[in-house]
């Protein structure tokens, strides 16, 4: 991988405001990169699903029948599987590990919206600097392949519903980074 490019993982439970993370830091210069794309598309072709099945809450929250399963499950829940199918057989990090190779095609600064499980290990490993985002106000996911490794977090960042001072907060963590530090706290 280039030493120029940055990398910023945002981790998190789902709602809890990785994407509107990404956005702030889209707003800096930072390259909001889909880690999990290749890994949605595959569960678009087995399972016959839309694009927006695969990438929006309400759509990972709609109920599909897996015929190779025998269940009838979340679209989550489907992604989630066939991931830990791939990491059963590739390693733990298969899909963040592809996902940083492809990053030295980027001059900008990019971010990863859906860290999870060991993944942050792999973003630190790399050079990078992982966020976790945390919204007090909601329930964490139940899901093992929503958890992620707070081993791996560098900065915690809490979204207490007032978006201004989430945004500022999500700024400030990823700021001394940006500018050539590498900052490890809670905001």
């Amino acid at each position: 991988m280039s030493a120029t490019v940055k990398i910023i993982g945002i981790c998190g439970h789902p709602k809890h405001g990785k994407s509107a993370a990404q956005l702030f830091l889209q707003h800096q210069g930072v390259t909001p990169v889909d880690d999990s794309r290749t890994l949605r598309r595959l569960a678009m072709i087995r399972y016959g699903l839309s694009w927006d099945d695969v990438t929006t809450q309400e759509g990972k929250a709609r109920y599909i029948r897996r015929p190779d399963y025998g269940d009838t499950v979340a679209v989550r829940q489907a992604i989630g599987d066939l991931g830990k199918e791939y990491e059963t057989k590739h390693g733990p990090n298969y899909w963040m590990e592809r996902a940083i190779a492809k990053a030295k095609r980027y001059s900008s600064p990019i971010s990863f919206g859906s860290v999870r499980m060991g993944q942050a290990h792999a973003i630190r490993a790399a050079g990078g600097l992982t966020i976790a985002v945390v919204n007090p106000r909601l329930p964490l996911s139940t899901h093992d392949f929503d958890q992620f490794d707070p081993a791996g977090v560098d900065c915690w960042v809490q979204n207490d519903g007032d978006l201004a001072l989430f945004e500022r907060r999500v700024l400030q963590a990823a700021a001394p980074y940006l500018h050539g530090e590498q900052p490890r706290g809670t905001q």
